[in-house]
């Protein structure tokens, strides 16, 4: 992973929101205009949902990150941060929930639980977005000091079996990382609306 500058902080503040969240907005039939933006790094997709009337619960283990965003939106009143880690955070009831580049850094010892905490969060008819790893990825091997859950196709559909699948893109191929280190890819981007007689979860 390469350094993260200040300049690094800086140029993350200058980009637009993630395109996809526009999309799942436009599908969030919850009623519930909570989001949940897990990994939120300086805040660009958590102001985004601000500005379309959402009340948002932010985290990140990135404490310059969170500062950031802290510092971009010192003025808005629906916006909760958090300085904390996927399995350590208090999921609230939320209408939408993005995890946009984000569950690639939730251990993989954590993983099954953070969705199921994930899962039951979400309100019925509500919108989960996000990115997974597929397990092509060349950050799937065992000399990896931080690994986490890798998925097929197979796996990915049955995580997503109390959803209704709004759309799945699966990408392969050499793109550089965030610190702009050219690695192999292979992850699959999610829509998906939790199905309305979906049942809490056990964890």
């Amino acid at each position: 992973m390469g350094i993260m500058t200040d300049s690094y902080y800086q140029k993350r503040l200058q980009k637009s929101h993630s395109k996809i969240l526009e999309t799942a907005i436009a599908h969030n039939q919850s009623g519930c205009q909570v989001a949940i933006d897990c990994g939120c790094g300086v805040g660009n997709d958590a102001r985004y949902l601000l500005s379309q009337g959402y009340e948002v619960h932010a985290f990140d283990n990135d404490a310059r990150a969170i500062k950031q965003c802290r510092e971009a939106t010192s003025d808005q009143v629906n916006l909760h941060l958090y300085e904390t880690s996927f399995e350590n955070f208090q999921y609230p009831e939320a209408g939408l929930i993005i995890a946009n580049s984000a569950l690639f850094f939730c251990p993989k010892q954590h993983f099954n639980n953070v969705w199921k905490q994930i899962e039951n969060a979400l309100k019925p008819k509500g919108i989960f977005c996000g990115d997974l790893l597929g397990v092509e990825d060349d950050t799937n091997h065992p000399r990896n000091p931080n690994p986490t859950q890798f998925l097929t196709k197979e796996q990915l559909h049955e995580m997503l079996s109390n959803f209704e699948i709004i759309g799945i893109k699966e990408r392969k191929g050499l793109q550089p990382t965030m610190t702009g280190r050219e690695k192999y890819w292979h992850a699959f981007t999610v829509i998906a609306q939790k199905r309305a007689s979906h049942l809490r979860s056990e964890y």
